[in-house]
Formats: C-alpha cells, structure tokens, sequence
C-alpha cells in the first residue's frame, strides 16, 4: 500500500504543496472497517474481482456471487440524480455501466455492453484526477 500525499495550492494557486497525509503503518482514522482504512489488495486481484463482476457472478469456472446478489449488487436502489443511482457497492449510470471510488482517487468500472472493465490506480485527493478522461478514451476506443 502506497503513502497517500495531501495537495494544496499555495501563494498565488499556481502551485502545489504536497505533504504526507497517510502511511500504510497510521491507525486507522474511522472506528470501522472501512476500505481505505484495512481492506487491501493488489491490482492483478482488483482486476479478478472485476472480471467475476463482468462474467455475472462467476471466476474461473466457479460462481462467487449468486444472481440475486449481481441484481441486487449492479441494479439502481437509490437514485442520486438523472444521471446516476446506486447500487449495493457499486454507482450505476442509465446506461448500465457499474463503478466505484476510492477514498484518494482510485476508480473501477464495469462495462457490461462493451464486454469492459477498467481500473485507476492513482492518488489525487484534491488535486487533479485522470479517472473520468481514461474512462471517456477507453469507452471512445471502444466504439
């Protein structure tokens, strides 16, 4: 697990001072189990977890998830706004594709219709993120 660095503008705004924010030894800073707080993994794993989700359930040949906890799981329960709901775990936009953030800029999301799915591994907690382009070039090279 990376040190996640804190950004602030500084003088003018037209620079950045970064400074240490979080190390993987810090206590956590919740009294609950949170992701960002104890839930670790690598990125070869991440991207298993996505492949279950875009396979409905199933990884190697085995079923993880039932069907009733993929509906449950990627099916809108509570609307944000036009564009968006969410699931259990998961956003869900009008067109069916399913994501998730993470506390300092990390990004999934599974595109069922593209046969897709896409991870953002950086740290950006205020500053600038490259989740939402990477996402628009993966999708447009997919058309």
């Amino acid at each position: 697990m990376a040190t996640v660095y804190r950004g602030r503008k500084i003088g003018d705004g037209t620079r950045v001072e970064f400074t240490q924010g979080f190390t993987p030894d810090d206590p956590p800073d919740f009294p609950v189990v949170r992701a960002s707080g104890g839930m670790i993994s690598t990125a070869m794993d991440y991207a298993r977890f996505l492949q279950m989700y875009l396979n409905k359930g199933e990884y190697g040949g085995v079923r993880v998830l039932t069907d009733a906890s993929m509906a449950a799981a990627t099916a809108p329960q509570f609307k944000m706004n036009e564009r968006a709901s969410y699931g259990f775990g998961w956003g869900v936009s009008p067109q069916g594709v399913f994501s998730h953030g993470g506390s300092d800029g990390t990004y999934a999301w599974v595109d069922p219709s593209r046969d897709l799915f896409g991870i953002v591994f950086t740290q950006s907690p205020g500053g600038i993120n490259p989740r939402n382009e990477f996402q628009r070039m993966m999708t447009e090279a997919c058309k």
